[in-house]
């Protein structure tokens, strides 16, 4: 009986663990880097991550939400963006740092929504 009950345990938890979906983004899922006015920005996560730049100084002005879906600019897995520094919202020509924000969208109540919000920030 003792047994039993342990392997009924054990395989509730199991079913849990293997049913979880990951649903956030660890250091290191996105890389960010800058050279020649350009910043790349590598997607090493399972899905697509959404992004949102700034410059640093400019972010401390801004109002903004994240969001997912068709309109909203991401990176698919596995695959590299290039932004030029002039799309950077708030970028001049003396700016040294930027700020990009990324997210997954997440399944909440039959919709995606945008999950946890990180940061990076990068020299320019």
């Amino acid at each position: 009986m003792r047994s039993l009950k342990f392997t009924f345990i054990f395989l509730v938890c199991l079913l849990v663990f293997l049913s979880c979906e990951k649903n956030d983004i660890s250091p290191g899922d996105l890389e960010v880097s800058s050279h020649d006015k350009v910043l790349k920005i590598h997607n090493r996560f399972e899905s697509e991550i959404y992004y949102f730049v700034v410059e640093r100084n400019t972010a401390a002005l801004i109002n903004w939400v994240p969001r997912v879906g068709k309109n909203s600019p991401f990176v698919e897995s596995g695959k590299t963006v290039e932004v030029n520094f002039e799309s950077i919202l708030g970028y001049k020509d003396d700016a040294e740092e930027a700020i990009v924000y990324y997210w997954i969208a997440i399944h909440q109540k039959g919709s995606l929504v945008p999950g946890n919000v990180h940061s990076i920030i990068v020299n320019l």
